[in-house]
């Protein structure tokens, strides 16, 4: 549900939520990845999102990899 408020056509609905997700992004305090499995499901374009939302193939192997590899830790 997250993603779709960060979607382009949704932009004007979301301003303010888009606008600091941007910033908090360029900060590197936050990384946004949007799983290209989900998006297939839901008939969402890569062009739907937002530049600063990475996709990523698949959501799962996505967190395993960044717990395995990166050391991300869940809190």
């Amino acid at each position: 549900p997250v993603i779709n408020s960060l979607l382009r056509p949704n932009y004007l609905d979301n301003q303010e939520l888009v606008n600091l997700a941007a910033r908090l992004t360029a900060l590197q305090v936050v990384k946004l990845e949007a799983c290209r499995t989900w998006m297939g499901i839901n008939g969402v374009d890569e062009q739907d999102l937002q530049p600063f939302v990475v996709p990523v193939d698949w959501a799962a192997g996505e967190i395993r990899r960044l717990r395995q590899q990166e050391n991300y830790v869940d809190f």
